[in-house]
């Protein structure tokens, strides 16, 4: 059964992406996300191509500014996490300005660096959102595996996406309990409550998956995914569209080779 979020008309789909194959978005997206994040730092002007491309993929496929928004924030602590961890393995030089309060040093080739991670994040997220919005995610799943993706990738993938329904799920009944058991606290205190109310949902939801396995295989599972039909035939129009997308980041990576060495 495809969760009520797999529905694409969330997410504000209009006619151009029923002319495009989904299989040729997904290997644009994995395209553009591989080159991009190969791009050293020092070809910054790339990334200003990159936020544009990605921009003009988001115009014309008519995705919904808001629901694009909201995917973005639910990324922010896993995009602060990485930049983090940026600051925490490669700290500044000691001439770098201080940060109160800790012993870490600011510099300004550790804010390139961090500004780079930032970026390449974003722009992955942006991109990996757009498939997700167009069309629903067992016809993704079928694209993966016409593209000759293991099985295996593709069960694991399908099933990760099943189960961030369950895990949310879990965490709204607890966050329910939570609010049923007291009034609101403070931000410390529901930082700690936060913190364990984590651990449980994990447990919670290794609980949950469990029953739910057992349930498939109790009706009859054989370890194949139920796919949609086979997609149709690739055409010229759909092999186009790849090579003008692979035209354009070779373009971008050669405008930003040659501003680096000016």
């Amino acid at each position: 059964m495809t969760p009520p979020c797999d529905r694409p008309e969330q997410a504000g789909r209009r006619e151009p992406a029923d002319r495009v194959d989904p299989r040729v978005a997904v290997v644009c997206v994995l395209t553009f996300v591989t080159v991009q994040a190969a791009t050293p730092i020092e070809e910054w002007p790339c990334f200003v191509a990159y936020g544009a491309l990605a921009m003009a993929a988001v115009v014309w496929s008519r995705v919904s500014p808001a629901w694009l928004l909201r995917r973005l924030g639910l990324a922010a602590p896993l995009v602060a996490g990485v930049a983090l961890s940026v600051v925490l393995v490669r700290p500044g030089p000691d001439d770098g300005v201080p940060v109160p309060g800790t012993a870490l040093s600011v510099s300004g080739p550790l804010l390139v660096l961090l500004g780079s991670v930032v970026a390449k994040a974003t722009l992955s997220i942006v991109a990996l959102s757009l498939p997700i919005a167009l069309w629903e995610f067992p016809l993704i799943l079928r694209s993966l595996q016409a593209l000759r993706l293991p099985r295996l990738f593709v069960m694991l993938i399908g099933f990760m996406w099943r189960y961030v329904y369950l895990l949310g799920d879990e965490a709204r009944r607890m966050t329910q309990a939570r609010d049923a058991r007291g009034p609101r606290a403070r931000l410390v205190r529901r930082a700690l409550t936060v913190g364990a109310m984590t651990g449980a949902l994990f447990i919670r939801g290794y609980e949950r998956a469990e029953r739910v396995g057992h349930a498939m295989v109790a009706r009859g599972y054989d370890g194949r995914l139920r796919l949609p039909a086979p997609l149709r035939p690739f055409g010229l129009h759909d092999a186009a569209v790849i090579v003008l997308v692979a035209a354009a980041l070779c373009a971008i990576r050669l405008f930003g080779a040659a501003a680096a060495i000016r």
